[in-house]
């Protein structure tokens, strides 16, 4: 069981991602996997089982024996032999989840960039607000004249007694 649990967690990506559709350019709308996490988890499962390699590698037989009571369940051997396949697995799975996350990616800020999202998707809550026009775009106004001070009208002469 707990070998069943290690191969289905190498590779990730291969289960979890999926890049753009083949003719996206022309689709008003698509989806696929923007997100990292599959390709990271397959990073970190890549990097324990070079780990575990290392660790086999590194050890005697009598040191690999030593670590189990009675006989160990493989050979030391065959351990780095399982430990090279699944890091090769996994190192398939981050190749193929980096890459495909990295398309996603290109292919929705192309999807933008042709004006997706113009359009209200069905069932999308808040609606879209309109955009208002960039500023080079509205047309310039020139400045009034500036004012003029008020001419100075003279008191009346005032009355002598």
């Amino acid at each position: 069981m707990r070998y069943l649990i290690v191969i289905l967690l190498g590779g990730c990506s291969f289960a979890f991602v999926s890049g753009p559709p083949a003719n996206h350019a022309q689709l008003p709308y698509f989806d696929c996997t923007q997100s990292r996490v599959a390709p990271i988890l397959d990073t970190a499962f890549t990097v324990i089982q070079g780990l575990n390699f290392a660790v086999a590698a590194s050890d005697s037989d009598a040191e690999w024996d030593s670590q189990f009571t009675g006989d160990p369940p493989i050979s030391r051997t065959t351990a780095m032999g399982v430990y090279v396949g699944f890091a090769a697995l996994g190192a398939a799975g981050m190749y193929y989840g980096y890459s495909k996350t990295a398309d996603c990616r290109a292919a929705k800020q192309a999807w933008m960039m042709r004006g997706g999202m113009q359009q209200p998707m069905p069932g999308t809550w808040p609606p879209p607000q309109p955009q208002p026009q960039p500023p080079s775009q509205t047309p310039i106004q020139p400045a009034p004249p500036p004012l003029q001070p008020a001419p100075v009208v003279p008191a009346p002469p005032s009355a002598s007694p």
